[in-house]
């Protein structure tokens, strides 16, 4: 005999329970959402602070960054024009470009004074001559020569100019005449006639002297 096993239907009750359990679990895991959401939105929104202030430290450093450098700029500016008036105040002042108060007058160099040679040749008479046999840029030189060949015959110096410096020339004489002078020229000894002396009237001596 096979045996029959009813099952008999749940009640109205157990049914109830079982759905306000489902409901129960339903509102936790919405409730647990909602708060996850709360709690994420605080942190972005504490995080979003964070940063906007952030953000405005920097602004606020780099603002203070271009005012200094602004300050800076305009001290180095102040100190360029304090510096370019100064060299222009400088540069017009009268220890650059002094003020005549009085035009400048031009000075010709003074005429040295004759010495006793030059006094003694100037009073010879104009019609005579001379011979003469070299000439030295220094005084020395020519008194050297005078010493070395005072025996050749009657010798005296003079200065003039050549190249506007002094030239100190000597010459044998004075002779009487032009054939005088040439006759004694014919004499001189070989190293004096090696110089090649010439012939100068006295009237060119005395132009000489006076003109330097």
């Amino acid at each position: 005999n096979e045996e029959t096993i009813i099952t008999e239907p749940k009640s109205k009750s157990d049914n109830s329970e079982k759905m306000e359990e489902q409901v129960t679990q339903l509102t936790n895991v919405t409730n647990s959402v909602e708060n996850k959401d709360n709690n994420n939105s605080e942190a972005w929104i504490e995080e979003s602070k964070a940063e906007s202030n952030d953000l405005e430290f920097g602004e606020n450093v780099l603002s203070s960054n271009v005012e200094q450098t602004t300050d800076i700029m305009d001290q180095i500016e102040n100190s360029l024009d304090t510096q370019i008036e100064q060299e222009i105040s400088a540069a017009s002042s009268e220890d650059v470009f002094p003020i005549q108060s009085e035009p400048v007058k031009a000075t010709l160099p003074s005429t040295k004074p004759f010495n006793a040679e030059e006094k003694y040749l100037l009073k010879t008479n104009e019609d005579a001559w001379a011979i003469q046999l070299s000439g030295f840029g220094q005084l020395e030189n020519a008194a050297d020569f005078i010493e070395q060949n005072r025996n050749a015959g009657e010798l005296h110096f003079y200065r003039t100019t050549r190249q506007s410096k002094d030239w100190y020339v000597v010459i044998m004489g004075p002779f009487a005449n032009k054939d005088v002078a040439t006759a004694k020229r014919e004499q001189l000894p070989t190293a004096l006639k090696s110089k090649r002396p010439w012939l100068k009237s006295f009237d060119k001596v005395h132009s000489e002297i006076k003109n330097r």
